[in-house]
């Protein structure tokens, strides 16, 4: 039943905006955390063999591998226990467009006479609680670290950011302020030379911010460009 499932959604996301431009982040869904893998209000389902990771990021730093549960559509972690973020790996594979012009989600060296041969890696770091303090990097490729904790603020207060991309600031980078609720619509100002930008905060329930950088690999054997996108989401919480 789980491989009939897998190759209905291989059939499903073959657009190409679904390989490369989608991100992923965590949303409360019946009591857990699910891991939403979409684009503004898209909620898509997906192979759950393609998250590699999920780690948690405790108070003082401490990282440790989190279990999650691998479900048909998508992946929910049950505990987060002394967890205030969540940083997940998800690859979603390389993609191809065949010489028919449909998308496979294999690389240039399965597909004869392919062409627009990319891999697609998400990112994601999911505040859970409110910190000790802005926190540090997490050492993925591509990621946005929010300056100030968000969890202390409310929606339109200022939030300093800071992007890098393997490892160093990231300048001349747009954001997408509101992932979910205006996920096509980029900052007009960019990242500045240490890769820093202020934005505002855009929703006072779940935020989901993201970034993206195409990577050309022209001496890849499999594949001519690798997308990556990257997320930082939060959910602000109120008191009844």
């Amino acid at each position: 039943m789980r491989s009939l499932i897998i190759s209905l959604l291989f059939i499903t996301l073959t657009a190409p905006d679904i390989a490369l431009g989608h991100g992923i982040w965590f949303t409360q869904r019946t009591g857990e955390l699910t891991l939403v893998f979409g684009h503004g209000a898209q909620d898509l389902a997906y192979d759950v063999d393609k998250v590699k990771s999920v780690v948690s990021i405790g108070a003082n730093g401490e990282r440790r591998d989190i279990e999650f549960a691998r479900g048909m559509k998508n992946v929910n972690v049950s505990s987060v226990n002394e967890t205030v973020a969540l940083v997940t790996f998800f690859d979603n594979g390389s993609w191809i467009k065949n010489a028919d012009g449909k998308w496979q989600n294999v690389g240039k060296l399965q597909v004869a006479g392919g062409s627009e041969s990319h891999r697609a890696v998400k990112y994601n770091t999911h505040l859970v609680a409110k910190l000790n303090g802005p926190p540090k990097p997490t050492g993925a490729t591509l990621e946005i670290v929010p300056l100030r904790d968000p969890m202390s603020l409310k929606v339109g207060d200022a939030l300093p950011l800071q992007v890098l991309l393997f490892g160093k600031p990231y300048k001349n980078a747009k954001l997408r302020a509101d992932y979910v609720g205006r996920p096509g619509e980029k900052t007009t100002m960019s990242t500045d030379a240490q890769g820093k930008m202020t934005l505002r905060i855009a929703s006072d329930a779940l935020n989901v911010i993201a970034v993206e950088f195409d990577e050309k690999t022209p001496r890849h054997p499999d594949v001519d460009e690798v997308s990556h996108v990257a997320t930082l989401s939060f959910v602000l919480w109120h008191k009844e």
